[in-house]
Parts: structure tokens; sequence; C-alpha cells
């Protein structure tokens, strides 16, 4: 009988947990960096960077913005092929839902930033920007980079090593530069019985081991929900 309550007692505090789950850190500061009270009437989505500033390379909240394209810090071991590809491809696929006309098309957008003249010891992610922006007529920027992209191992049901996905997106007003919004995902998925407070993430994501895609896709539409408004 005894055996049978602790087990009741188990179910019942999951159960809590699941209903009422319990906000992780990143949740709180998600949580109090509420969106700036601005209105978005035309964007460009650039094609992501990879890697950060070298100086800051254990700080997530890092400012790339400013750093020199030479300085990114990347490491191949951290990425699978076409990593900036599909986030800049995913980031546009969502932004386009909500924007439509407003988000100039990416073709034109890749275009654009091909033809721009680059200096890696002097251009810096937010140089770009606002040379793209201005030649395109673009009231704001989105500046994404990633420094890890890494595939899982193994199967949806049994992974020996999880998917780990780490990117920061920054929205630039062209013709201030300044940065009006910011939010970044670092993650590494992980299972239920490693961590039950993240149970509600856990069956968001499927109740599965997720690919390197499907968890940046989950985290772009974390961050990407918190959007400024058009």
């Amino acid at each position: 009988m005894r055996s049978i309550n602790t087990i009741n007692i188990g179910f019942g505090f999951l159960l809590v947990l699941l209903l009422f789950p319990c906000q992780s850190q990143a949740d709180h500061q998600l949580a109090e960096m509420k969106s700036p009270k601005i209105t978005v009437q035309s964007l460009v989505v650039l094609p992501f960077f990879r890697g950060k500033d070298i100086e800051q390379i254990d700080d997530p909240q890092n400012n790339t913005l400013s750093c020199p394209l030479v300085d990114l810090c990347v490491d191949e071991n951290n990425f699978t092929p076409g990593a900036a590809k599909k986030l800049t491809r995913d980031t546009t696929d969502i932004l386009e839902k909500r924007y439509q006309e407003k988000l100039i098309p990416f073709a034109e957008v890749n275009s654009g930033f091909e033809k721009l003249t680059k200096d890696p010891r002097k251009d810096t992610p937010r140089s770009l920007a606002q040379r793209l922006g201005r030649d395109l007529q673009a009231e704001h920027v989105l500046i994404g980079a990633v420094w890890r992209y890494r595939e899982r191992s193994g199967g949806a049901m049994v992974s020996d090593t999880p998917a780990t996905v780490a990117f920061v997106l920054y929205l630039v007003n062209v013709e201030t530069g300044q940065k009006v919004w910011k939010r970044a995902f670092d993650k590494s998925q992980k299972a239920l019985s490693d961590n039950v407070l993240e149970a509600k993430d856990f069956f968001k994501q499927g109740g599965k081991w997720l690919t390197a895609e499907e968890l940046a896709r989950f985290g772009l539409k974390k961050i990407l929900a918190d959007f400024p408004a058009n």
C-alpha cells in the first residue's frame, strides 16, 4: 500500500509539473525582455553569419553585431553542412507568413547581399545590414548568427548524442544602426528523465529526439513569437 501511495504521489507531482510547468531561468529572462514598442513596416532577413565574437566566445549574449567578420570565431566541428542556409530559410518562412508583402523577398535580398563589396577586416554584420537595407529601401534588417548546429546521433526514439543548436537574432534600424530587439537560443535537447522541469518543451517537441533542423525551428518559433508587430 505504501509503494502504491508513493507512485500516486510521484505521478501527481509529475502531473502538476506538466500542467503548471516551472519556468527556467531562460524563460524568466525572456519574459522580462518584452518587445519594444516599435512597428516594422519593411523588413529584410539577412543571410545568417557563422560564428560569434571571438573575445566573448563563452557569452551567449555577446555583441557580434559590431565584430569585424574576420574576428567571428567559427569552429567547423560545431556545424553540419548548410546550417546557416537552413536557419536563414526557416527564419524567412516564419516571418513571411506574418509580414507578407512587408518582407522583402529573399531572392532579392540574397542577390543584393552577394553584390555588396565586403572587407572582412572592417565590415561588421551591422555595417553590411545597414548598407543592404539602404540599397533595398528597407526600414529594418534582421541579422542572425549561428555558432553551434550539431546533428544528433541515432534515431528519433533512441539517440546517443542529442542535437544541439545555438544562435542569436538582432533587429537593427537601418537609418540609425541601433539594435531595437535581440533574442538568443542555446539548447541541447534533454530527455524528460534527465530534466523533468523541461517537460513542457519536451512534449512540445513531440516527445522524441529532434534533428538539429527541427530543434532550430522550434527555437526560432519560440523566440520569434516575441518579435515586434507589423
